[in-house]
């Protein structure tokens, strides 16, 4: 079923988080609230965030059996 937050694609999981202009060129932390309810944080402080960047966080995708 579609979710709200997170798109499937196999085993990873997809996020799209929109960031001001100031947090692309200074950097940026944000909490995400996994499917399960952990916390994932996305950490860019002190760091350029260029247009369309993707980020992988190993092993916070859907598990594998």
């Amino acid at each position: 079923m579609p979710h709200l937050v997170f798109e499937r694609k196999e085993k990873d999981l997809k996020i799209k988080l929109e960031i001001s202009l100031e947090e692309a060129l200074l950097g940026f932390k944000r909490t995400i609230t996994h499917l399960d309810g952990h916390k994932v944080e996305v950490n860019r402080e002190n760091q350029v965030t260029k247009p369309g960047l993707m980020i992988r966080i190993k092993k916070e995708g859907m598990p594998v059996f």
